[in-house]
């Protein structure tokens, strides 16, 4: 060691020294001043004092300020303490599903802190507790650029906290409504996230909550994943959670974990939120939305999201088609890992080719049908039947009179779906769209049935078959009004026909009731499903 070396390491034992005497023997002492005498080696005091502080525990600071903890009922109404352990709570920076982020500031080393605190206090279960230790634990073993760090842990008469760097910026959600990313951008931002999630399943951690709101950028701009609530760590107790608890934000969790699974959610689901997180940054939107978490898990289940460039015209075709590789239904058909995606990213940075699986012509469809499966069931309907009315009239010889103002209404019908389709990728148009579309269906169904051949009376079938196909949305109000079209556009055929069958009004009063009773069961079904929805969406974190 060097003679330099040794003097500063003998300035600072003593100074140590001094802040031991003086704190110990429980006189007052001016840390701020003791720092300023010790000016060349502030760094290191300061270092001493945190662990130091944090080694001692907070036996001391629970007798002196368990006055301060607030119960529950004050949490929740958003009353706060004035000190947790060693810090300042200057203000309240936001609330999650588990925990409440405090705005603080150490009172010996000033130093400004992003502190958080379980949300139910010193009320917190078991379950509670041990997922806010294993964030800490999270957070603790991660070290990345991207990834906010965590400098201190304790707990105060109950009360457990941890507090970590303030990145003190907007959330992605904020950012995009300041302005939009160009694509560039985008790929870009998640990039380097996709990076620092490769560093934490390097680690053994998974994140499973990655969205736009635990996306976080400091005043240069740079990125930063925090919340890490519902991390997955390898070797711990998954009984954290129960069976069948769907843990996560819906519209940006992947399938096998929409499922309640936990068992098969893996690295692979970190890289489905990825995707999500390049599908919102290329398009400003989630990919899925729903007035409930279960009208979205549906969605996460058995549904594809409109493509990227059908909303944003800018998007390039190969980051679209990187960003729905990331998000595919499947896990095999997903990224091996969060670092091949960001790969695929560097590439289309570079104006480099991107390598694709072959794509065969059945999955094409199939994720057609996942995407539009309104579009492509009335399409195939509509294309089938007429393919059968055209046969039945060239077989038999039939009249045409009556042939071409079918055909007319077919296409009619199939322009409609078509530009329906387009407008039904705006969410805020969703219910007026689907409603407008429910209507046009009873209305030209109804024509067709007034211009086809006897018997009409096996056509009816379409009406019940319109019912059921509401009863896929699962809206009560949605099977109710289609119920209330279909016996409306059966009236109008009565009244209009000459069917001779139509005019009994004993065959009419049965059919309605026939409508109305499979409108009743479809929309009971409804009701069970909402209610035990309603019952279990408390799991939805």
């Amino acid at each position: 060691m060097s003679e330099a070396s040794s003097r500063r390491e003998e300035a600072i034992e003593k100074a140590i020294a001094e802040y031991l005497i003086a704190t110990e023997s429980g006189a007052a002492f001016d840390t701020d001043a003791w720092l300023q005498r010790n000016a060349d080696i502030a760094d290191d005091l300061r270092d001493f004092v945190e662990v130091h502080e944090h080694a001692i525990g907070f036996v001391g600071a629970e007798e002196n300020n368990a006055a301060t903890v607030v119960p529950i009922s004050v949490w929740e109404s958003g009353g706060f303490p004035t000190h947790i352990g060693n810090y300042e709570i200057l203000d309240e920076i936001g609330r999650g599903g588990m925990g409440i982020v405090f705005r603080a500031r150490h009172r010996d080393l000033h130093r400004i802190v992003a502190l958080k605190v379980i949300r139910s206090g010193e009320f917190a279960s078991p379950e509670e507790t041990s997922r806010f230790r294993a964030e800490t634990e999270a957070c603790a073993r991660l070290q990345h650029p991207n990834i906010v760090p965590i400098y201190d842990v304790g707990e105060q008469a109950g009360l457990q906290y941890f507090t970590m760097a303030l990145i003190d910026g907007p959330t992605l959600v904020e950012r995009l409504q300041q302005e939009e990313l160009s694509a560039k951008d985008a790929a870009r931002l998640v990039q380097k996230l996709a990076m620092a999630i490769e560093n934490a399943h390097t680690a053994g951690i998974i994140h499973r909550d990655l969205k736009p709101a635990n996306i976080l950028f400091n005043s240069s701009g740079e990125p930063f994943i925090t919340d890490f609530g519902l991390a997955k760590m390898a070797g711990t107790d998954e009984m954290l959670t129960t069976t069948g608890q769907i843990l996560g934000t819906p519209a940006y969790m992947a399938p096998e974990q929409a499922t309640g699974r936990r068992n098969h959610v893996g690295e692979s689901a970190d890289v489905y939120s990825l995707g999500c997180l390049l599908y919102f940054a290329l398009t400003g939107q989630a990919p899925f939305h729903g007035p409930t978490p279960f009208d979205i898990l549906l969605q996460v289940l058995e549904r594809d999201p409109p493509l990227p460039r059908q909303i944003n015209r800018q998007v390039p075709a190969v980051l679209e088609r990187v960003c729905l590789r990331a998000m595919a239904k499947r896990v095999e058909d997903r990224y091996a890992s969060a670092r091949h995606f960001a790969e695929d990213l560097g590439k289309f940075l570079k104006d480099e080719p991107v390598a694709w699986p072959e794509i065969t012509w059945p999955q094409k469809l199939s994720a057609w049908w996942r995407r539009e499966p309104i579009l492509v069931s009335h399409l195939c309907g509509i294309s089938a039947t007429a393919l059968i009315v055209t046969i039945a009239v060239i077989s038999r010889g039939s009249d045409y009179k009556y042939y071409l103002a079918r055909m007319l209404i077919f296409g009619i019908w199939a322009l409609a779906s078509i530009v329906l389709q387009f407008l039904l990728k705006r969410p805020q148009w969703k219910d007026p769209i689907c409603y407008t579309w429910a209507a046009i269906d009873i209305v030209l169904y109804t024509s067709l049935l007034l211009f086809a051949d006897p018997p009409r009376g096996p056509l009816l079938v379409g009406y019940p078959m319109l019912i059921c196909a509401s009863a896929l949305f699962y809206r009560r109000t949605f099977v109710i009004f289609m119920s209330s079209g279909c016996g409306l556009g059966f009236l109008t055929l009565v009244f209009l026909s000459s069917n001779p069958d139509f005019s009994k009004p004993d065959f009419v009063a049965i059919f309605l009731t026939g409508l109305a009773v499979i409108g009743l069961i479809l929309s009971t079904m409804i009701r069970r499903i909402r209610a035990l929805c309603a019952y279990y969406d408390e799991n939805v974190v």
